[in-house]
Parts: C-alpha cells; structure tokens; sequence
C-alpha cells in the first residue's frame, strides 16, 4: 500500500533526477523495484487519478473555507476634479491625490492645544470575511463561489493654495488648505470564477488524497451597500501651528457620519488573482494576491471608482463526492 503512493510522489515531484540515474544505467530506486523507468506508466484503474504538471486535472472534490485579508490590503480610489451635489462645495474640486505632505498634516488637533485626537484621522482600507466554495470541474479548471461581508474605506481630496493669513510682522503668508471626503461601507458581497490550476499536481489513490497547485483566478463580483457614512471635512495642512480656526481647532466638519446623495449601492467588478492551493485528505489551504476593477461609480452623478487589491488567505475542509473511492490496487 505506500510502495504505491511513494512512486506517486517521485514521479510527481523528482521525475528529472529518477530519470537521470536510469539513464546512466546505475543502481536506482526503479531498478531495486524490478521496474523499467522508461516503460512505467500511471494506470488510473490501479492508482486513481493522477495529473501534475502544466495545467493539471483536478479529480472530483468540494472545497469550503473561510477567507479573509492576510497582512495587506488597501482601497485604492481613482476619481479627477469632480464635485458631487453630496460633497458641500469647496474652492477646488475633488480628486484621488493626497496632498498632505505627512503625518503631521494629516494630524487633526484638539481645540486650542497641540495634542492630537484621541480618534487620530482617517485612512483608507479594505477589510473582508468571506465563504469560498471550489468545486474542481471535469476540465482544467476549478469552479469558485465567494459570498460574505466587504468593508471598505476610501478617500478623496480637494487642495485649495488661495488663502493667506497675517503673520506678526504684518505680512500675508500663504497656507494650504486640504478637503476631505471620507466614506466608510459594510457591503454584502458576492462572486462567481473560475481558478485556472497552471501547475502542479492531484493525486487520488486509496492511499493517499493530495493537490497542490499555482493558479490564476477570473471572476465577476457584486456588493449591495448595507451600511454607508461619509464624513467631509476641511483641515488647515502647514500652518496650523500659527492659525486656527473659530472653533479653537484645525479642523472643521462639514458632514459627520451620513449618507452620501446620489451613492450607488450596487457596485460590480472584475476579480482577478494568483495564488497556491493546498489540499490532502479533509483539510485544505489557499493563499493568494488578488486585485478588483470596477465596473462602476459609486456615485451616481460624478466618476469616482474604488479598486482593491491585497493579499488573502484561506483555511478550510476538503472531501470528495460520495466519499473516496475504493481502488483495486491488486493485493490481497
């Protein structure tokens, strides 16, 4: 019973060097086997299945996992001089560049002191728990179902170089004066794709269960907006040690926590992937850098589109139809 899953796992990880000692007619492992290196082949009807290397085939299995962001994963917005009726207006308009120039620009101060907030300021991010169902499909490919919960945290800015204040001396200095959009979303998200297995390798025996494999993965996704808080606000940037404003402080809100007019709570996007799969006997792996193009504005009346891109793993249970199939090794 393991002298069959031991060739298994040669053939499938170490063909070169095998090959290479029976070539030069030395002692190997085939020929203390009685077996003809060259003449050997797999027959599935004694080993199960078995497929490796470029774009394998997967035997029949169900995977489910949960997944989620693995160290990184950010929200990325693209939008260029737009001014939605949900923003209240500003000097200039609205874009993806962040103007500040560092951390102590961004710093929101308490009133009249040079403390920062206990709630510091806001930063984009993305953030997923996530249901994955694969199911390898009889062709290289390997079926993916996703469904859970999206959060996503995205940002604008709007740099207005106009004002001046009076220094001590009497003179007018310049200042810079930086808007934000913050908006802050809880989605229920879905998606359907295929994982494309390019190389690796699926082994079936009655003695063994194993896959492992690089893939790349296409797919289609949808997010319905559940829950969605945008806040704005407009913040002295480098001069907020010498000014501030009426309220004793940096920083003055113009919007706190409410939903933006004209937001798109359906979203849609292009998923797309690469990454390693692991599976043997009951449990399964994955981990993988993934991207999302969207397909759409958030907003209804101006062009502002949110990519994601990050890493994300996956931990789950793996089994097949029916149970592993019993395999006539031929022994007794």
């Amino acid at each position: 019973m393991r002298i069959p899953a031991l060739l298994l796992l040669l053939y499938m990880f170490l063909p070169g060097p095998a090959t290479a000692v029976a070539q030069e007619g030395t002692d190997s492992t085939w020929d203390d086997l009685g077996l003809d290196p060259d003449g050997f082949t797999f027959d599935e009807s004694v080993f199960g299945h078995v497929s490796t290397g470029w774009f394998p085939q997967a035997y029949s299995a169900f995977t489910l996992s949960l997944a989620g962001k693995f160290l990184y994963a950010d929200v990325f917005d693209r939008a260029d001089g737009i001014r939605p009726r949900a923003f209240r207006p500003t000097t200039e308009p609205f874009t993806w560049h962040d103007p500040f120039a560092d951390s102590d620009e961004r710093s929101i101060l308490q009133p009249n002191s040079d403390e920062e907030e206990d709630d510091g300021y806001p930063v984009t991010n993305y953030d997923e728990y996530m249901l994955t169902f694969l199911y390898n499909l009889p062709m290289p490919a390997v079926l993916r179902l996703n469904g859970g919960l999206q959060i996503t945290e995205g940002m604008l800015y709007s740099l207005d170089t106009s004002r001046s204040y009076l220094t001590l001396g009497g003179a007018a200095q310049p200042f810079r004066e930086v808007g934000v959009a913050y908006l802050k979303q809880y989605s229920i998200a879905g998606s359907a794709g295929l994982n494309i297995p390019i190389y690796g390798g699926f082994i079936r025996t009655e003695a063994l269960t194993f896959a492992s494999y690089y893939y790349i993965y296409a797919g289609y996704s949808f997010a319905y907006a559940v829950s969605s808080r945008g806040t704005q606000y407009t913040q002295i940037a480098n001069a907020k040690d010498n000014i501030r404003y009426g309220n004793g402080t940096d920083t003055v809100t113009l919007i706190n926590k409410a939903r933006f007019d004209e937001l798109d709570r359906l979203q849609s996007a292009i998923e797309l992937a690469i990454g390693w799969n692991v599976a043997a006997e009951f449990g399964a792996f994955g981990f993988e850098a993934f991207v999302s193009l969207p397909q759409k504005s958030i907003l209804k009346d101006a062009d502002w589109k949110q990519y994601y891109a990050g890493l994300r793993i996956s931990l789950g249970w793996h089994w097949q139809p029916g149970g592993k199939d019993t395999l006539d090794l031929g022994y007794p």
